[in-house]
């Protein structure tokens, strides 16, 4: 009964983690190691309650920070925890391997129907979340250490699914996914090496401090990732605006619709880079562009797969008079200077935007005429 009720704390803290859409490499990432590690564990029907207490215990998190949409965290609680039955059950009948790729089916055929009768088209991206079977061999590293009752490797197998989280969920940060990746075939390859449980700790934590203190990619994943646990981020001043360099708000998300689709990078950075596609206006009227920017740390994952190596503009209707009037709106080819809020799309595959633009400047334009007559005939591509 304690270890059941450790997994439930620890697996409702670890799902509350999770964003609206998932991230390419990872799925919906804590989210599907905690159902995984509770179908091989325990019995469907303590699968099932372990499932839904830990949602419970996420439920409250995410919805007062708004770290996913109301429906999405409701629907968590909703759905994994029968998943996690069926994935048990497969697992008690068919082993673990199999139960595996179920649950991996499983959440990804659910998702993708909610998404896409909710959403429309737009849902598509959440059938990234298949992806987050990549995660398996770090559940079956912590899972083997458990039942054999071998707790520092169980630590290390924790850190080490952490720590290639960190390094894959929004920006690419390949050493240190390398290192994670490299301990964790040590740890299943040699489990008998009395001393070699304590040496791989100590590198993860090594390795985890590098890439907090050294490497800006590497923080920003953790800091987009705990977003939830943050004090600073459960009142009102999570979406203030104190840079000096961009416009004072008290909310930059003010004339953006539903915030708690975007996650706060920066508040306020600066980019150049070039236009490659026709702007277009989005649905909900905000004025939209890529640039591929001179900068790359400014792209995640899935800008370089879904984006194709664009970083994503939006200026709001609000903002578009004061931020397009000057430059006559954008053309394909202009080299832009944007600043604005940097935030990370969890509702779209977590690719990375400038999102509210606050300030465009157009450094170099091959374009004869301005927006709308540079894009006409053009095909639009969002």
């Amino acid at each position: 009964m304690n270890f059941l009720v450790l997994f439930v704390v620890t697996g409702g803290l670890a799902m509350a983690t999770m964003f609206n859409a998932p991230a390419i490499f990872v799925g919906y990432g804590f989210a599907f190691i905690v159902m995984l590690l509770a179908a091989w564990m325990f019995k469907p029907r303590t699968a099932f309650v372990a499932i839904l207490a830990s949602t419970l215990i996420a439920l409250p998190i995410m919805i007062l920070t708004k770290a996913t949409f109301t429906e999405v965290a409701i629907l968590n609680v909703l759905v994994r925890a029968p998943v996690a039955y069926l994935a048990s059950e497969i697992r008690w009948r068919k082993g673990l391997l199999s139960s595996t790729f179920a649950l991996s089916v499983f959440e990804s055929l659910i998702a993708l129907l909610i998404a896409i009768l909710y959403f429309g088209d737009d849902g598509i991206h959440t059938s990234l979340s298949i992806f987050g079977i990549l995660l398996a061999p770090f559940g079956y590293l912590i899972y083997l250490s458990v039942v054999n009752g071998e707790r520092l490797r169980a630590l290390a197998g924790i850190v080490c699914a952490a720590i290639f989280y960190f390094s894959t969920v929004t920006f690419p940060v390949l050493l240190v996914a390398f290192v994670s990746v490299l301990s964790l075939a040590a740890l299943l390859k040699y489990p008998k090496y009395p001393n070699l449980k304590s040496l791989v700790l100590l590198v993860l934590i090594a390795t985890a401090v590098f890439g907090l203190v050294y490497d800006n990619s590497f923080r920003n994943n953790v800091k987009v990732t705990l977003y939830p646990f943050f004090p600073h981020n459960w009142g009102d001043e999570r979406w203030m605006q104190t840079d000096p360099a961009c416009p004072p708000m008290d909310n930059v998300f003010v004339h953006t619709h539903t915030p708690s689709r975007l996650r706060i990078v920066e508040t306020c950075v600066e980019v150049v880079g070039k236009v490659e596609k026709p702007p277009f206006i989005a649905g909900d009227g905000d004025y939209c562009f890529d640039v591929i920017p001179n900068d790359k740390s400014y792209l995640g994952i899935g800008n370089y797969i879904l984006r194709k190596g664009g970083l994503h503009i939006e200026v709001v209707p609000a903002d578009q008079l004061k931020v397009l009037s000057g430059i006559q709106g954008i053309c394909p080819g202009d080299v832009v200077r944007v600043r604005g809020v940097w935030v990370v799309d969890t509702d779209h595959g977590m690719w990375t935007e400038v999102h509210p633009a606050s300030v465009i400047e157009v450094i170099e334009s091959k374009s004869k005429v301005r927006w709308p007559e540079c894009v006409l005939g053009r095909e639009f591509e969002e």
